[in-house]
């Protein structure tokens, strides 16, 4: 199933931005932020209905327990 991606990137880092997937039907698929080219803080994935089914958070691009 494709997905649709859009970055949001800060003026001062390119590879500090916000990442959004989105599902063909305009639902996010996953979120989450990328600091330095690694994923940084909260990222959260969700069904094809929007529904959240998981957060992962992230240090310096590895998950945390």
């Amino acid at each position: 199933m494709p997905l649709y991606i859009t970055n949001t990137f800060s003026q001062e880092v390119i590879n500090h931005n916000f990442y959004q997937a989105y599902y063909p039907n305009k639902t996010p698929d996953q979120t989450g932020y990328y600091n330095k080219g690694k994923k940084e803080g909260t990222w959260k994935s969700y069904d094809t209905a929007g529904k959240l089914i998981n957060e992962t958070e992230y240090n310096n691009g590895t998950p945390v327990d």
